[in-house]
């Protein structure tokens, strides 16, 4: 059985090829214009996922395939015209990273952010990595005193190739997210400024108040939601920082000859739990304006049933729209409804019965 998806990046349709029986990805590339396939690119297969990612004025392009001892990217000119490729180990990398972390400059070099959570650190310290052509690795890092991240992190790049980090910190040791940060670097990786505002009392959904939780949920402990930055949007005077509260869970109702034998039989359910919308608007300078929040109360069980929740949303016209099916209790958000903050940017709700 095989799985074909499709991306277009200027006049080059890129088609991937998954094999389930093989697990093995193929990448192909057609002229848009001709649909022939262009036989002077590279042809790539790999057994892990493929990204693409594209540079902000699109004049560079990267596809990256990853193995458990290194990942190898190649870089494409804005007509997807191949340049080279280069092998980088992940025994140079730091901490827990993601494909989708991968960001392209306009000069073709990597940008990958490293999460370091870990005990072994006394200060848990993140990793912003710099990849240029010729396997020149630059690292800087970024943290906020015995702090560490709370979920997620969003890295963006400007035309500029200066970097901006997204995301929320917690106290060590703590499941209560503290607050939203932004560090902003130069293209050299020279840190400009960094911004930090906490959230305020009782903004946050608590797990052990949240009704659908509760019979998962047993401990008296004060605990949030997992707090997860999902995108940023550009406005006209700077973007706004989108995160959404989540929680998984998983039960096991064991069967009698689990009882007798001790054996795995039985039956399990798993949980996905996605709450409030999270809103942190910035300016051009990175300062951070204000912070609110979209209410909101999804659940569904069930293996990958979390692709059939949370929301989508866009910027139009410096106004942000957002769609998202919601739990048929909450009543705290009309059909459609407009809220105007400070004047800077309108968000139009739209829900379905």
């Amino acid at each position: 059985m095989i799985k074909c998806t499709g991306q277009l990046i200027n006049n080059c349709l890129i088609i991937k090829f998954y094999n389930f029986l093989i697990n093995k990805y193929d990448l192909r590339y057609y002229d848009i214009n001709t649909l022939e396939e262009i036989t002077t690119n590279p042809i790539i297969e790999a057994s892990s996922f493929i990204t693409i990612t594209s540079s902000k004025d699109r004049s560079k392009h990267a596809i990256i395939t990853s193995s458990e001892s290194s990942f190898e990217y190649f870089i494409f000119d804005e007509n997807f015209n191949f340049e080279y490729k280069n092998t980088v180990n992940w025994e140079l990398i730091k901490g827990n990273t993601s494909d989708s972390y991968f960001s392209l400059d306009n000069l073709g070099s990597l940008y990958l952010p490293s999460i370091n959570n870990y005990k072994e650190h006394s200060t848990p310290t993140n990793y912003i990595y710099k990849i240029s052509k010729h396997d020149f690795l630059k690292k800087q890092e970024f943290s906020l005193p015995d702090t560490i991240l709370s979920e997620s992190l969003i890295l963006e790049l400007d035309t500029k190739n200066e970097v901006s980090i997204f995301g929320y910190y917690k106290p060590k040791e703590s499941n209560t997210t503290l607050c939203f940060f932004n560090f902003n670097f130069s293209s050299d990786l020279k840190l400009k400024n960094q911004n930090i505002k906490n959230f305020p009392n009782n903004f946050l959904k608590l797990r052990w108040q949240d009704y659908q939780d509760k019979r998962l949920y047993h401990s008296k402990e004060i605990d949030y939601y997992s707090n997860k930055v999902v995108k940023a949007l550009n406005t006209k005077k700077g973007k706004l920082i989108i995160g959404e509260q989540q929680f998984y869970a998983t039960s096991f109702a064991p069967s009698p000859s689990h009882e007798i034998s001790n054996t795995d039989d039985g039956v399990s359910a798993e949980y996905f739990y996605k709450k409030d919308i999270i809103l942190s608007k910035i300016d051009s300078l990175g300062n951070i304006q204000w912070m609110n929040k979209i209410e909101k109360k999804q659940f569904t069980k069930g293996p990958y049933n979390d692709l059939y929740i949370s929301h989508v949303s866009a910027i139009i016209k410096n106004k942000a729209y957002f769609l998202f099916n919601d739990h048929k209790n909450n009543k705290s958000l009309q059909a459609v409804k407009k809220v105007d903050l400070v004047n800077i940017i309108m968000l139009i709700l739209v829900r379905f019965q």
